[in-house]
């Protein structure tokens, strides 16, 4: 007799969504945290909005930003790992609960991860073509459909620098093979680590983003005094005009 341990139905279905929905969950929340900069960039190259200059210092910009966007993670999280794993009876040998410590590092890297690529779009548009089109391959550097030992080393130190090459293995191993979150520490511990690093650059992106749009609008505000300036000349110099 042969027994089916980690996939009983022995169906494709089961074997990759449980991965499937990292993915899904992390570059929603990549395009989203695109899509809402680049709108508010765009509006203020309009001149529709003014630049944002927080006074409780940059890094608690960043943090309270990113706890909106963890609501939002949390919930979308908690409906795809509970009511979408169930209605589809994907395997499932641990509860969401078992999970949670590694889901809270891995939306936290993805987040900050968000906001540092963010400062590359300009444009509400840009965010969804760039981050779909890299969609495929994160999941390919994830492991979920290749392997990640066969990949070239290049590959691999680069799939490090995204949160889901991290997340799916770990989370299949709970929640599909049933280990304990002892057999997952290093994943763990790797979110942590790009946490960190993430959040680092992050507010580090702002900070050089708020001084440029506080030069930019010193500039502006002088502007007008230039031109008066210039005219009260003009009328010395050629009182006729």
């Amino acid at each position: 007799k042969y027994y089916m341990l980690y996939n009983p139905s022995g169906l494709y279905g089961p074997f990759v969504m449980p991965g499937m929905i990292i993915i899904i969950l992390q570059q929603s929340m990549l395009i989203g945290i695109g899509m809402i900069n680049g709108a508010s960039q765009e509006r203020k190259m309009k001149g529709i909005i003014p630049g944002i200059h927080p006074k409780e210092g940059t890094a608690f910009m960043v943090f309270g930003k990113s706890l909106a966007y963890f609501m939002v993670m949390l919930f979308t999280s908690t409906f795809t790992m509970v009511w979408v794993h169930n209605w589809f009876a994907f395997p499932s040998k641990c509860s969401y609960l078992d999970v949670l410590p590694l889901i809270i590092p891995f939306s936290f890297s993805t987040i900050f991860l968000g906001l540092t690529i963010s400062f590359l779009f300009h444009k509400l548009e840009q965010s969804i073509m760039f981050l779909v089109f890299l969609s495929p391959i994160v999941l390919f550097m994830s492991g979920l459909s290749w392997p990640s030992e066969s990949m070239p080393v290049a590959m691999q130190r680069l799939a490090m620098l995204i949160p889901g090459s991290f997340m799916v293995p770990a989370y299949l191993r709970l929640r599909t093979m049933g280990v304990g979150l002892v057999n997952v520490s290093y994943e763990i511990w790797a979110l942590y680590i790009q946490m960190v690093f993430y959040f680092v650059l992050s507010v580090l992106f702002y900070k050089i983003m708020n001084i440029e749009q506080s030069d930019g609008e010193s500039v502006n505000q002088k502007m007008p005094l230039r031109k008066k300036t210039l005219k009260k000349i003009n009328k010395i110099i050629d009182p006729g005009n």
